[in-house]
């Protein structure tokens, strides 16, 4: 997957989110396939991008109208882009800049969830919210929980459904299913010592009070060990435009982790850095990522990667990253910042945890190769690199969150020893 030159990925991302906003589903995958195809035409002949473009985003027959008023109104004019009153009501370029605009971007009002279920349940726009109520009927309800038990079953279909293209009713399925799974994490060994059937020093104090107790008896062996703590898991999930149809299941499984963990760290970025802990530690899923909502301020906007990590780096990292953290990053590396910037953030932030692990839901994709110039700078810092697009690729990501307490790698430990 060839990366865009110039500002046409910043273009590609804002025209996805407008067909999106008309109610055409567009995912990540199929912009990062529309921009590998305009490497391989003439980006100068209209009718040649327009064509591409239609291929890639049109599904239905009723989506042809909107597609190509979109496609003439966005490219026709690049100063003034979109004119407002030329398209449907529903369509919004810019979001009103109220107090709880966030919050209005990522939640939908009761009567816009009965509308968009009645005439189309498959819609993804940018107006669903991460706080989506639940409120099914009774048919609905039934489909929904033989999806979530279906979900159980490593044969059944959804698990390896892309998250993009699921409809409401899949994903609520798979939210209930991440709030009641149940995650391990690796361990580090401490220097403090507990008790053990078995171990390699003898526990004199429970020996002694045993034989002070029994007459005569030969003293029982007793052992201590050292304890193994679970490590710390900080998560930076990537909530820009690009990532917006992965966004909300995405920060599902982060309230499933700092739910299962005491030690967990949970952040949001697009262009700004913000934490989001607090907000996941509610008790009800909803809740929780409807206060998530609120709190990042600038979702679905564009990404800075290295702006978001330096900020971490520098704020953040000295409070949260003891005790041999690991470090989760969610985004699929469509970075609009310096990529120097990038490479400089995450080499500190390498050196400051036990391992760092990136995972892309493009990644997931048939002939994904890591081109963008984000990745390019980011991966020689990175100790593993994982798809996170299905239910599939979460079990997979949440086996490797059990064995990751070995050593620290040899390629960290020869930078450690040169700094």
């Amino acid at each position: 997957m060839a990366e865009a030159p110039g500002h046409l990925l910043d273009n590609l991302i804002r025209f996805a989110e407008i067909l999106r906003g008309l109610g055409i589903r567009v995912t990540a995958r199929q912009i990062a396939e529309l921009g590998h195809a305009l490497t391989l035409i003439d980006i100068v002949e209209r009718e040649d991008v327009r064509a591409a473009a239609g291929t890639i985003f049109v599904r239905r027959k009723t989506d042809i109208a909107l597609f190509e008023m979109a496609f003439d109104q966005f490219f026709r004019d690049p100063a003034t882009r979109f004119k407002n009153q030329s398209l449907p009501q529903r369509f919004s370029v810019n979001r009103p800049p109220a107090a709880n605009a966030t919050e209005s971007a990522l939640t939908r009002s009761e009567a816009e969830s009965q509308q968009a279920q009645t005439t189309n349940d498959e819609r993804n726009g940018p107006s669903q919210g991460l706080g989506v109520a639940e409120a099914e009927g009774a048919q609905g309800g039934d489909e929904a929980e033989e999806m979530t038990l279906a979900s159980y079953s490593p044969s059944a279909s959804l698990r390896h459904k892309d998250f993009a293209e699921m409809s409401q009713s899949e994903l609520d399925a798979v939210k209930r299913f991440l709030r009641d799974r149940h995650f391990d994490f690796a361990g580090r060994i401490t220097r403090r010592l507990r008790r053990a059937g078995r171990g390699p020093r003898l526990d004199m104090r429970r020996m002694l009070k045993s034989e002070a107790n029994t007459a005569l008896q030969p003293p029982t062996l007793r052992f201590r060990a050292k304890k193994l703590k679970p490590r710390p898991i900080v998560v930076l999930c990537d909530v820009s435009g690009s990532m917006e149809p992965y966004a909300r299941i995405l920060l599902a499984f982060v309230y499933a982790l700092t739910h299962e963990a005491r030690r967990v760290e949970a952040f949001a970025f697009s262009t700004e850095l913000s934490r989001i802990t607090r907000a996941l530690k509610e008790r009800e899923i909803d809740g929780a990522l409807r206060h998530a909502a609120a709190t990042i301020h600038d979702f679905a906007g564009g990404t800075r990667i290295g702006a978001a990590l330096k900020n971490f780096n520098f704020d953040w990292a000295r409070r949260v990253l003891g005790g041999g953290s690991i470090v989760l990053i969610i985004s699929d590396g469509w970075d609009r910042g310096d990529t120097e910037l990038l490479a400089r953030e995450m080499e500190r932030l390498n050196l400051s945890c036990h391992a760092l692990v990136w995972l892309n839901p493009l990644a997931g994709m048939a002939g994904f190769e890591p081109l963008t110039k984000g990745l390019l700078a980011a991966l020689p810092f990175v100790d593993h690199f994982l798809p996170i697009h299905n239910l599939d690729s979460l079990e997979k990501l949440a086996r490797l969150l059990t064995v990751l307490d070995s050593p620290l790698p040899l390629r960290r430990a020869v930078r450690l020893r040169a700094a």
